[in-house]
């Protein structure tokens, strides 16, 4: 855990700077994929990071607030720098980027398929700066990579000190770098391959990442000691979530594949 920045008097927070840092290379890598395929304008790009910093502040407190801490909403509001929940922005980010595809008139699955690896970066980086914050910690695990939390003064936090942990975050970290690399494993398999065919078409790709993404975040969460709000049959939210997520998402992927087969 290492929360701060020193640069000569000045102290910055690693977890912002982490999140901007995210929102800036988010933008760049928008640029830089679409210069191959020249489809959208910049100011479409500049929307889309915008609608995702907008969505991940407000789809994450919120969410935090409903399923967390319902009825408290002054815990929830406390810092800007904990109390999120990151399937609240992405949920809020993909309904906003809907009614935005339908106002631009863009193709939402191909939209989804342009975004898919900036996502999975974003996923890695957010992960990072929660592992720079203390938060999203894991039980006590005494095994191999286990993280170590220090005292850091004045910083408040709930992250057991000095006890060995699950690395959760890192692991979260690994999820986003999967999705990030599975995206460009997919496009170049693909291209080789017939049997492959049905990745091609628009909102596959997105898919694939959807349950890369959600079946390891299911098992990921049985390894976090930190608050995770109300449970169901022992499950948290987030793990109901991605239960429903993975197999709607398995559900589109299926249809794809037997469209591909018929045509």
């Amino acid at each position: 855990m290492a929360p701060y920045f020193y640069f000569f008097y000045f102290r910055f927070s690693n977890f912002k700077l982490l999140i901007a840092f995210a929102f800036i290379l988010a933008l760049v890598m928008l640029i830089r994929l679409n210069k191959k395929r020249k489809v959208y304008q910049v100011a479409n790009l500049a929307d889309m990071v915008i609608l995702f910093i907008l969505s991940s502040i407000i789809g994450g407190k919120l969410f935090y607030l409903v399923f967390v801490y319902p009825g408290s909403v002054m815990h929830g509001l406390k810092s800007l720098e904990s109390g999120y929940v990151f399937y609240g922005g992405l949920i809020l980010f993909f309904a906003a980027l809907y009614y935005y595809a339908r106002i631009k008139k863009i193709n939402y699955s191909s939209l989804l398929d342009f975004i898919c690896p900036v996502l999975g970066i974003g996923i890695a980086i957010g992960a990072l700066a929660c592992l720079m914050q203390g938060s999203c910690y894991g039980i006590r695990y005494s095994g191999i990579f286990s993280t170590v939390f220090p005292y850091v003064p004045g910083h408040a936090s709930d992250t057991p000190k000095g006890v060995r942990l699950a690395p959760t975050q890192v692991l979260m970290v690994l999820n986003g770098l999967i999705v990030f690399a599975g995206y460009h494993g997919r496009n170049y398999f693909k291209n080789r391959s017939e049997k492959l065919r049905h990745l091609c078409r628009p909102g596959a790709n997105f898919l694939a990442a959807t349950l890369i993404y959600t079946f390891f975040t299911f098992l990921i969460d049985f390894l976090r000691d930190d608050y995770r709000g109300i449970k169901i049959l022992s499950l948290s939210v987030i793990q109901w979530l991605s239960i429903l997520i993975f197999f709607f998402a398995a559900y589109k992927m299926y249809k794809i594949y037997i469209g591909t087969r018929e045509a």
